[in-house]
């Protein structure tokens, strides 16, 4: 039995939100109403902006710098 199109897209999101914690489903969200914006509210493919989104998300997680940590001082 084959999975209807809403269900298997619901998976898909549920699997890649489910490997990028660093990145919210909030954040994600607002990123994907965005593009919608950006397209003046013509109709597209939410399933589409939801990826781009967290993809573009994901990048700027990844490619920030790593915050410095400060090393605890030894006594000599």
């Amino acid at each position: 039995m084959k999975d209807s199109a809403p269900a298997k897209r619901e998976r898909q999101t549920r699997t890649l939100t489910a490997e990028t914690p660093d990145v919210s489903q909030d954040a994600v969200a607002r990123r994907a109403f965005e593009l919608y914006r950006a397209r003046n509210g013509q109709p597209g493919d939410p399933l589409s902006d939801w990826l781009l989104a967290e993809r573009e998300l994901k990048n700027q997680v990844t490619s920030s710098p790593a915050p410095r940590t400060r090393r605890a001082r030894t006594k000599n």
